[in-house]
């Protein structure tokens, strides 16, 4: 009961650290009107995720999220706030690429035998984000905002970097888990 309570914290904060982390990216302005239209955002996906979840299982939430959430969120960003496509794409990529340093962090927490403790996977991974986001917010994103208003092909540099990552990251762990099981 309480795994599933925090596994839930930790797939929700994740969601909420996604769409807000892109917004930041996306020089989307945080004032009343811009958070409802994210959090609605939000729940109509957190909804679509439960509906995956409860029909499914979280391994096909999770093979389906590029498609559930970060396409529906690409769509949302270029749609209702205007924003260029590419820069949008680069703004999602990247902030999936921030969220990996909680599943590293997580992933240490094991390597250093910590795994005795229950639940630390989810907790340590909660606390990652929230600190990554802190971090973001005091350091990260207003570089990456002015960044992104340049023109497209002034950003194909920057923005290669998180796509790939990004399509490696699924290819090699997510879709086919070639990553952890050595095959060359």
């Amino acid at each position: 009961m309480i795994y599933t309570i925090l596994e839930s914290i930790r797939y929700t904060l994740t969601l909420l650290f996604g769409i807000f982390v892109s917004a930041l990216f996306l020089d989307i302005r945080i004032n009343k009107k811009n958070v409802i239209c994210l959090f609605l955002f939000f729940y109509i996906d957190l909804v679509l995720q439960g509906i995956f979840y409860f029909t499914k299982d979280l391994s096909a939430v999770i093979s389906l999220y590029p498609f559930i959430t970060h396409l529906p969120l690409l769509l949302f960003f270029v749609l209702i706030f205007k924003k260029r496509l590419f820069p949008s794409l680069i703004a999602i990529t990247s902030a999936y690429l921030c969220c990996q340093i909680s599943n590293w962090t997580t992933r240490s927490a094991f390597s250093v035998e910590l795994h005795f403790i229950k639940n630390i996977d989810n907790i340590t991974y909660s606390l990652t984000l929230i600190i990554s986001f802190v971090f973001i917010i005091k350091f990260v994103y207003l570089p990456i905002s002015q960044l992104l208003k340049k023109q497209s092909r002034e950003l194909i540099s920057f923005g290669i970097i998180p796509i790939f990552y990004y399509i490696f990251d699924y290819l090699s762990t997510v879709y086919t888990k070639l990553l952890y099981i050595g095959n060359k």
